[in-house]
């Protein structure tokens, strides 16, 4: 913004609104589309961490570890249970809320896999919006 003295009074010039506009109007359109990548790329990681907890007997349960569904909001990621019923019959720290598996639970790979995204997954998070803000930056 400028401020410039016209004849008889006072005024100003406001100048890099429709630069602002066009940033804004960019943000908005790509907005879903990083939402999107940024939550599949959420899932890909607690898959890998799930994934690298897990005990292994059969391979079954780790091999059923993957995204289930998604949509513009939110991602499933789940093993299937029928697997983790063989995962219940050995000894380890298990999970006392799984209660649709057994009285024991299955054991604690989830909860530790959700922990490390938790805490891990924040700081790119930033970065995929800090670049789109950045990319439609005007000044």
């Amino acid at each position: 913004m400028s401020f410039i003295s016209p004849t008889g009074g006072i005024g100003f010039k406001v100048t890099g609104l429709i630069e602002s506009v066009r940033g804004l109007d960019n943000i908005m359109r790509d907005w879903p589309t990083i939402r999107r990548a940024t939550l599949n790329e959420a899932a890909r990681f607690l898959t890998n961490e799930a994934k690298r907890d897990v005990h292994v007997v059969t391979g079954r349960l780790k091999g059923s570890i993957g995204i289930e569904s998604q949509t513009s909001n939110s991602v499933i990621v789940s093993a299937r249970t029928e697997y983790a019923a063989i995962e219940n019959a050995r000894k380890g720290t298990k999970h006392q809320t799984a209660k649709t598996i057994g009285p024991y639970g299955t054991h604690d790979y989830f909860t530790k896999a959700i922990n490390n995204t938790t805490r891990d997954f924040q700081s790119k998070i930033k970065v995929n919006f800090d670049s789109l803000l950045n990319k439609n930056k005007t000044r």
